[in-house]
Parts: C-alpha cells; sequence; structure tokens
C-alpha cells in the first residue's frame, strides 16, 4: 500500500492535471461563457472579476500552505509525548482578523466603482421593452414600432436601454457574454442598459436565470449584433406587414379585430391584481385562450395552396387569440409570441428548437410534448389538428419572413 507521503503527491498530482485540462477547455469559446466579453458591460464585470479572483486565489494558497505545511512539519510521531498545550496568541489573531478585513475593503471599493460606471444614463438609447412569460421572451421596438420574439438584433456601438416587465412571476434577464443579471418583476419596471462591442452574426444564447416554473429550463432567448446601416435594414424588415399567400384576399380572415384583443384584456386584468398569483394568471390564459379558440373554430375551409389553407386555418383554429400577425386581420392578441416574421428566425420554441419545417410540425402537431405545461398545449393536444391541417399551417408560417 502506498504510504502517505506517496498518496498525497498523487492527490496533488491529479488536482494540478484536472486543472490544467478545465483551463484547456476553451472557456471564451462557450456561447453563455462570462469570459467572452462582447460589450461594455461584461467587460465591466470581467475586469472587477479578475482582481477579486487573484485575491481569492492568494487566500487560498495561504491558508492552505500554512495548514499542509502545519499538517507535515507538527504531525505526531512516534514517542512524541502530550504536546504542549498554548492558550491564543495576540499576533497571530490580529493578523488573521485585520488581513480579510482589508481584503474585503478592497474589494468592497472595486464592487461599488463597477457599479457607478454600470449605473449610467445613457445618451440617444435605442429602447427596447422586454417582457418575460411562462416560458417565452417578448421584445418590442418603440421607436420602430414592431414586436418580435425570444431572438433580439442590436445596433454595433449603441446604448441599447432595455424596460424589463414580467406578465406573470419573476423572470431575470441574461446574456453573459453582454451585461450582468436583471430581474423582470411583475408590476415593475427595472431598467438596463447594454452596449456590444462586437458584431454578432451567429446569434448567442441567453437565459432566463430566476427559476420561474416546470419549463424554466427552456426559456431561452438569442441575440445577434450588427453593424448601424445592417441593423436598420433588419429593422426595416421588421416593420413590414406580414405576406399574404396568392388567391387569399383580406375578407377570407374576416375575424373581428376584437378576438385577440379581448383575450389580452381579460388576462392583463387578473395579471395586475395585487393579489393574483403567477398561477392564477396561467389559469386564467388557459381557459380564455380555450374558449376563445373553441368558439372561432368552424368548418376546415377550402384553398388553392397548403399556405392560403393555412392562412384560413390560423382564424378558424383561433390562432388569432394568442398571436399577433401585422396585417392579418383580428390577430393582434400577444399572449402567445408575435409570428409576424417567425419564418426568419433561428429558433422556435423560445429558442429550444432550430427552425425547420419537421420542428414546426412536431410543435404543431403535439405541444405538450415539446414543451410541458405551456398554454399552446392546454389548447392543442395531439390529434386536435389533422396531419393535412399541420402541414398547412407549417407551409404558411414558412412564408412569414
Amino acid at each position: 500500500m502506498p504510504s502517505l507521503r506517496k498518496r498525497s503527491y498523487l492527490v496533488l498530482c491529479s488536482i494540478v492535471i484536472s486543472t490544467l485540462l478545465l483551463a484547456a477547455c476553451g472557456i471564451e469559446e462557450l456561447p453563455q461563457s462570462t469570459f467572452s466579453k462582447q460589450g461594455y458591460e461584461s467587460e465591466q464585470i470581467l475586469e472587477l472579476f479578475w482582481p477579486i479572483f487573484w485575491m481569492a486565489l492568494a487566500v487560498f494558497v495561504v491558508v492552505n500552505g500554512v495548514l499542509l505545511a502545519s499538517i507535515v512539519r507538527y504531525r505526531r510521531r512516534p514517542n512524541d509525548g502530550i504536546p504542549v498545550q498554548l492558550h491564543g496568541n495576540t499576533r497571530i489573531e490580529l493578523a488573521w482578523t485585520i488581513a480579510p478585513a482589508l481584503i474585503v475593503v478592497v474589494i468592497a471599493v472595486l464592487t461599488f466603482r463597477t457599479q457607478g460606471v454600470l449605473e449610467r444614463n445613457p445618451e440617444n438609447p435605442l429602447n427596447v421593452t422586454v417582457t418575460g412569460h411562462q416560458w417565452w421572451w417578448e421584445f418590442e421596438y418603440p421607436e420602430y414600432n414592431f414586436v418580435t420574439a425570444n431572438e433580439l438584433m442590436l445596433p454595433l456601438n449603441r446604448d441599447v436601454l432595455f424596460t424589463l416587465r414580467s406578465a406573470d412571476v419573476i423572470h431575470s434577464f441574461h446574456f453573459p457574454r453582454l451585461s450582468g443579471t436583471t430581474d423582470a418583476i411583475p408590476g415593475h419596471d427595472n431598467k438596463v442598459v447594454i452596449r456590444p462591442q462586437e458584431v454578432i452574426r451567429e446569434l448567442v444564447r441567453g437565459h432566463c436565470k430566476e427559476f420561474c416554473g416546470g419549463t424554466h429550463a427552456m426559456m431561452a432567448m438569442h441575440v445577434g449584433v450588427l453593424p448601424p446601416e445592417e441593423f436598420e435594414t433588419w429593422a426595416e424588415l421588421q416593420q413590414s406587414p406580414a405576406a399574404v399567400p396568392a388567391g387569399i384576399s383580406q375578407a377570407d380572415a374576416s375575424v373581428p379585430p376584437a378576438v385577440g384583443a379581448t383575450v389580452e384584456a381579460t388576462i392583463e386584468a387578473v395579471a395586475t391584481e395585487e393579489q393574483a398569483t403567477g398561477d392564477e394568471v396561467a389559469a386564467t390564459t388557459v381557459a380564455t385562450v380555450f374558449a376563445t379558440a373553441n368558439a372561432a373554430t368552424t368548418a376546415t375551409p377550402t384553398a388553392s395552396s397548403p399556405e392560403a389553407l393555412g392562412y384560413q386555418l390560423f382564424q378558424t383554429k383561433g390562432c388569432v387569440g394568442c398571436h399577433a400577425i401585422q396585417g392579418y386581420p383580428g390577430a393582434v392578441s400577444r399572449v402567445g409570441p408575435d409570428l409576424t416574421h417567425v419564418a426568419s428566425r433561428a429558433n422556435i420554441v423560445a429558442g429550444w428548437l432550430p427552425n425547420t419545417d419537421e420542428n414546426m410540425r412536431r410543435w404543431l402537431r403535439d405541444p405538450n410534448d415539446v414543451k410541458p405545461e405551456n398554454v399552446m398545449g392546454a389548447v392543442i393536444k395531439r390529434g386536435t389538428l389533422k396531419d393535412n391541417e399541420v402541414e398547412a399551417l407549417t407551409a404558411y408560417l414558412r412564408t412569414l419572413e
């Protein structure tokens, strides 16, 4: 059996090798790594992290070094008698009281400095209103008068002022590569400023950091950063109304405009009550949407193409009760994600699935199989939509670029 000294060396070597292997894992390449600073705020946070990290490492080395040295130097040997009994050491006690206090003071000064830098009033920011839902994100651009869902696009080197809200329970808005964490709280607006400093063409993932219900883990969001001129082009595209399939006139989707608005107003009325809980808001959402969908359902219409049939089914199957589409009569509700340009998004189901035809069919066929406990799954069960209806709705949604 190896001696104590050999075993100690083996343990120490294992720790060193494991540390080196972890350090070689390329932490800067991970999609949600705080070490990949791509924004002014994340840069400031990382600059705060490193001095605190090195101080903590120094404390770890000193404390454990003294501990290991003491274990080896003063270990009990054969024929040792009873150790000398000591009571306190004033110098040592003063040292281990004053030294940590000084370290805490330094950390506090550095932290307050960083907080002061981050709490700034930006000039001419881009305003974006963020609303957290169970379990997806809504992004509104008031200056451009459009709404999108789960995917953000930001201009390079311009401050973006986010107003954070919640439609139900507490959520937490976090893009590790761009900034720190800020909560979205029901009935209270929080503000956070982010200034992207690098172009991000391949969308980077963010998430909700506050446990907000059973499907919290599936509440992702993505962000991209474009040069100012490209961002303006993207914004113009988002402002445009959705395309209407060939052979369809606006009269073919003659659902009263009040349908979607009624659903949204009913849910907002419950959500704004002071004593309303997240479960009560969710229950009202499900009940209202379910009743509206059933009321809107009529006989399946006929159309000349799958896209046109899907356009008609969007009304007759009650989709207008939850989703908005610019230019579609009656589709004004924001209970669910805005679908005006859903085909141009990289992901669906709050970033959970790549935006492909097969994934869209899977989602429409049985939402609960993809994302348990979601509101859409309370209305659409497996078998609610026939295979040809799933194909038609998928074909129509793919036209919304």
